[in-house]
């Protein structure tokens, strides 16, 4: 949800500065663009967070999914024995 709102808010920010407003220094523009730009370290920060978060859930998927087929394979040559 969080990564949401921040995209969303990123775009209206680029739609503003790249057709809507005109700066009449740079300055003007720099403080402008300093919000975008700090929005864009925190969407990759939340990017990479996420990323680790999914990759110990994917880590935990596979380690349950070869604990069961171990756990059949044991129970089938017990079986068979």
């Amino acid at each position: 949800m969080l990564v949401s709102l921040v995209l969303i808010l990123e775009g209206a920010l680029l739609l503003l500065g790249f057709f809507i407003l005109a700066f009449d220094s740079p300055f003007e523009v720099l403080l402008f663009w300093a919000l975008p730009l700090l929005l864009i370290v925190l969407l990759v920060y939340l990017s990479v967070l996420d990323f680790r978060e999914t990759s110990r859930d994917i880590d935990r998927i596979f380690l349950e999914a070869s604990e069961s087929i171990r756990a059949k394979i044991k129970q089938h040559k017990s079986g068979r024995v």
